[in-house]
Protein backbone atom coordinates (compact mmCIF):
# COMPACT_ATOMS: atom_id res chain seq x y z
CA UNK A 1 0.00 0.00 0.00
CA UNK A 2 1.26 3.38 -0.75
CA UNK A 3 0.19 6.47 0.87
CA UNK A 4 -3.14 5.24 2.16
CA UNK A 5 -6.44 8.02 1.66
CA UNK A 6 -7.23 8.39 4.73
CA UNK A 7 -5.85 6.99 8.58
CA UNK A 8 -8.27 7.11 11.23
CA UNK A 9 -5.38 8.04 14.36
CA UNK A 10 -7.00 7.72 17.82
CA UNK A 11 -5.70 8.12 20.84
CA UNK A 12 -3.16 11.00 21.11
CA UNK A 13 -1.06 11.53 24.46
CA UNK A 14 2.36 11.25 24.78
CA UNK A 15 3.64 8.76 22.39
CA UNK A 16 0.38 9.14 19.83
CA UNK A 17 0.66 12.57 19.08
CA UNK A 18 4.16 11.97 18.35
CA UNK A 19 3.36 9.03 16.21
CA UNK A 20 0.14 10.98 14.74
CA UNK A 21 2.94 13.86 13.66
CA UNK A 22 5.14 11.95 11.77
CA UNK A 23 2.10 10.53 9.76
CA UNK A 24 1.04 13.94 9.00
CA UNK A 25 5.01 15.23 7.72
CA UNK A 26 5.15 12.00 5.76
CA UNK A 27 1.75 13.02 3.50
CA UNK A 28 -0.60 11.18 5.09
CA UNK A 29 -4.13 12.38 5.72
CA UNK A 30 -5.36 11.89 9.30
CA UNK A 31 -9.05 11.91 11.03
CA UNK A 32 -7.99 12.48 14.90
CA UNK A 33 -9.64 11.26 17.67
CA UNK A 34 -8.45 11.73 21.66
CA UNK A 35 -11.28 11.29 24.57
CA UNK A 36 -9.64 14.40 25.30
CA UNK A 37 -10.42 16.77 21.86
CA UNK A 38 -7.56 19.39 22.93
CA UNK A 39 -4.64 17.24 22.60
CA UNK A 40 -6.64 15.84 19.03
CA UNK A 41 -6.88 19.88 18.27
CA UNK A 42 -3.10 20.25 19.10
CA UNK A 43 -1.77 17.54 16.66
CA UNK A 44 -4.40 18.99 13.91
CA UNK A 45 -2.33 22.17 14.09
CA UNK A 46 0.21 20.76 11.69
CA UNK A 47 -2.80 19.00 9.76
CA UNK A 48 -5.40 16.44 9.82
CA UNK A 49 -9.28 16.61 10.93
CA UNK A 50 -10.47 16.51 14.13
CA UNK A 51 -13.19 13.86 14.68
CA UNK A 52 -15.95 13.47 17.66
CA UNK A 53 -15.78 9.76 18.16
CA UNK A 54 -13.60 6.63 17.01
CA UNK A 55 -16.37 5.72 14.56
CA UNK A 56 -15.71 8.97 12.45
CA UNK A 57 -11.88 8.95 12.89
CA UNK A 58 -12.96 5.19 11.53
CA UNK A 59 -15.16 6.07 8.47
CA UNK A 60 -13.61 5.46 4.91
CA UNK A 61 -10.15 4.79 6.66
CA UNK A 62 -7.44 2.20 4.72
CA UNK A 63 -5.69 2.06 8.20
CA UNK A 64 -6.83 2.85 11.64
CA UNK A 65 -3.65 3.11 14.16
CA UNK A 66 -4.86 3.09 17.92
CA UNK A 67 -2.10 4.27 20.79
CA UNK A 68 -4.00 3.63 24.12
CA UNK A 69 -3.44 3.35 27.62
CA UNK A 70 -4.93 -0.23 28.70
CA UNK A 71 -7.08 -2.94 27.54
CA UNK A 72 -10.38 -1.30 28.51
CA UNK A 73 -9.65 1.45 26.52
CA UNK A 74 -9.21 0.05 23.57
CA UNK A 75 -12.11 -2.65 24.02
CA UNK A 76 -14.18 0.87 24.51
CA UNK A 77 -12.67 2.67 21.33
CA UNK A 78 -13.75 -0.68 19.44
CA UNK A 79 -16.62 -2.10 21.07
CA UNK A 80 -18.60 1.17 22.44
CA UNK A 81 -21.73 2.89 21.11
CA UNK A 82 -19.75 5.52 18.71
CA UNK A 83 -16.47 2.38 18.74
CA UNK A 84 -14.60 1.49 15.56
CA UNK A 85 -16.70 -1.27 14.72
CA UNK A 86 -19.76 0.90 13.80
CA UNK A 87 -17.90 2.45 10.97
CA UNK A 88 -14.95 -0.06 10.23
CA UNK A 89 -14.56 -0.79 6.16
CA UNK A 90 -14.35 -4.06 4.70
CA UNK A 91 -10.59 -4.40 4.13
CA UNK A 92 -9.26 -1.36 6.59
CA UNK A 93 -6.57 -2.58 8.87
CA UNK A 94 -6.45 -1.68 12.32
CA UNK A 95 -2.49 -1.19 14.02
CA UNK A 96 -3.03 -1.49 17.80
CA UNK A 97 0.41 -0.14 18.80
CA UNK A 98 -1.06 0.19 22.75
CA UNK A 99 0.54 -2.47 25.20
CA UNK A 100 -2.47 -4.87 26.33
CA UNK A 101 -2.91 -7.93 27.31
CA UNK A 102 -2.73 -10.92 24.66
CA UNK A 103 -6.62 -11.77 25.35
CA UNK A 104 -8.02 -8.25 24.76
CA UNK A 105 -5.90 -7.56 21.53
CA UNK A 106 -7.22 -11.20 19.98
CA UNK A 107 -10.93 -10.48 20.99
CA UNK A 108 -10.72 -6.97 19.24
CA UNK A 109 -9.30 -9.51 16.31
CA UNK A 110 -12.56 -11.54 16.19
CA UNK A 111 -14.39 -8.48 16.10
CA UNK A 112 -12.63 -6.99 13.28
CA UNK A 113 -12.96 -10.28 11.11
CA UNK A 114 -16.20 -10.42 11.67
CA UNK A 115 -16.90 -6.94 9.71
CA UNK A 116 -14.13 -7.99 6.76
CA UNK A 117 -11.44 -6.14 9.03
CA UNK A 118 -7.70 -7.03 9.62
CA UNK A 119 -5.38 -6.55 12.69
CA UNK A 120 -2.30 -6.47 13.73
CA UNK A 121 -0.76 -6.24 17.38
CA UNK A 122 2.09 -3.50 17.07
CA UNK A 123 2.86 -2.48 20.53
CA UNK A 124 6.04 -0.13 20.31
CA UNK A 125 9.54 0.42 22.07
CA UNK A 126 10.87 4.41 22.38
CA UNK A 127 10.10 7.68 23.65
CA UNK A 128 8.38 10.78 22.83
CA UNK A 129 11.65 12.02 20.90
CA UNK A 130 11.09 8.57 18.85
CA UNK A 131 7.30 9.47 18.31
CA UNK A 132 8.08 12.69 17.13
CA UNK A 133 11.07 11.76 14.52
CA UNK A 134 9.16 8.32 13.19
CA UNK A 135 11.81 6.40 14.55
CA UNK A 136 9.83 4.32 17.26
CA UNK A 137 10.22 0.21 17.44
CA UNK A 138 6.71 -1.61 16.43
CA UNK A 139 6.93 -5.65 17.80
CA UNK A 140 4.24 -6.92 15.03
CA UNK A 141 1.90 -9.59 15.28
CA UNK A 142 -0.66 -10.43 13.04
CA UNK A 143 -0.56 -12.11 9.22
CA UNK A 144 2.50 -11.06 7.27
CA UNK A 145 -0.33 -10.53 4.32
CA UNK A 146 -1.80 -7.63 6.33
CA UNK A 147 1.68 -6.57 7.50
CA UNK A 148 2.77 -5.81 3.58
CA UNK A 149 -0.29 -4.28 3.04
CA UNK A 150 0.73 -0.92 5.45
CA UNK A 151 4.41 -1.55 6.33
CA UNK A 152 4.75 1.90 4.45
CA UNK A 153 2.32 3.23 7.15
CA UNK A 154 4.14 1.57 9.52
CA UNK A 155 7.83 2.73 8.18
CA UNK A 156 6.49 6.35 8.19
CA UNK A 157 6.56 6.03 11.97
CA UNK A 158 9.55 3.84 12.59
CA UNK A 159 10.53 0.18 12.10
CA UNK A 160 9.19 -2.92 12.61
CA UNK A 161 9.98 -6.91 14.34
CA UNK A 162 7.58 -9.17 13.17
CA UNK A 163 7.32 -11.79 15.33
CA UNK A 164 4.01 -14.22 14.27
CA UNK A 165 0.48 -14.62 14.44
CA UNK A 166 -1.62 -11.94 15.82
CA UNK A 167 -1.48 -11.93 19.85
CA UNK A 168 2.53 -12.53 19.62
CA UNK A 169 3.56 -8.69 19.52
CA UNK A 170 1.81 -8.21 22.26
CA UNK A 171 3.33 -11.07 24.07
CA UNK A 172 6.72 -10.07 23.38
CA UNK A 173 6.11 -6.98 24.75
CA UNK A 174 5.04 -7.90 27.83
CA UNK A 175 7.69 -10.22 27.77
CA UNK A 176 10.42 -7.47 27.15
CA UNK A 177 8.51 -4.93 29.75
CA UNK A 178 8.90 -8.06 32.59
CA UNK A 179 12.39 -8.42 31.60
CA UNK A 180 13.37 -4.93 31.80
CA UNK A 181 11.15 -4.68 35.12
Amino acid sequence: MNTPSTIGFIGTGLMGAGMARSLIRKGHRLRIYNRTRAKAEEVAKLGGLVVDSPAEAARGADVIVTMLADPAALLGVVEGAEGILAMVSPGAVLIDSSTVSPPASLRVLELLKAKGAAMLDAPVFGSKNEAETGALGFIVGGERAVLERVQSVLDDMGRTIYVGANGMGAYAKLVVNLVIG
